[in-house]
Formats: structure tokens, sequence, C-alpha cells
């Protein structure tokens, strides 16, 4: 196992159990979204179930390369951002008030944008809006 991907490993729960690092370690809730023109809709109910201990959950999507953090930024109101960090592409990992790549460090705030590098580019954002309660995420 090379370095990165001790990192990477490391850096997700799943992996900090089987290498015995697993102290404050939480999952971010998952849910399987599907697009249909162009749109991955999740209920707002759905996103409370799944955030109750947070204010992000990850969206997996056929065809989609990345996951979607999809994050509450202030009561009914979110930001959908990839998953994929613009330095070398690694998951960063969605926490109350910021993003961080568990590879190199670099940290992105709320909106994708590059609080510390390496990363220079900002994660691809999606719009996303609420009405009727239900999340929709333009793809």
């Amino acid at each position: 196992m090379n370095r990165r991907e001790f990192m990477v490993l490391a850096g997700t729960c799943a992996g900090a159990a089987a290498l015995g690092t697993l102290q404050g370690c939480s999952t971010i809730p998952r849910y399987e979204g599907v697009i249909v023109d162009d749109q991955v809709k999740v209920a707002l109910s759905e996103f409370r179930l799944l955030a109750k201990d947070g204010n992000a959950i990850l969206v997996d999507v056929d065809f989609l390369d990345d996951q979607i953090a999809l994050i509450e930024v202030a009561p009914d109101e979110f930001h959908a951002l990839s998953t994929r960090c613009t330095h070398q592409g690694c998951q960063v990992r969605p926490a109350r008030t910021q993003l961080r790549c568990p590879c190199h460090g670099s940290t992105y705030d709320l909106d994708g944008k590059v609080v510390r590098g390496p990363a220079i580019e900002a994660l691809t954002r999606y719009d996303v809006r609420l009405e009727r309660e239900v999340i929709t995420i333009y793809i």
C-alpha cells in the first residue's frame, strides 16, 4: 500500500476501523439518488432523517464518477458540491463548516471555494432548489 492509498483508507471510517485508528470517526449518511431529466430529487424529510446528527449527506448517483455532498448551510438552504478534490481527485469529506481532503489537506468552504491548498480550484457546484418539501439537484 502506498502513502496515498493509506491516507485515503485512513480518511474513511471503514478504513480507520480497519487500521485501528477509529477515534471520533463518524460516517456521513449516504443516499442512493437517481438521475431523471438531469435532476436528482431528495425528499426534505429523507434528508432530515439521514442528516439528523449533522448538516450533510453524500448522494451516490449512477453515471457520476464522484459523489455529491448535499449540505444544509442555513435552515432550508442547500448547497450541492462534488466530493472530488480539485488537487488530485481524492474524495473530500463534509464537516459542519467545511470540506476537507484526507490525502493532502486541501480545505474548502461550504460554497466549494478553496480555503487552504494545495488545491487552487473550487469544487464543482451543482444548482439546488427546495420546492414543496423536495430538494432538487440539477446535474
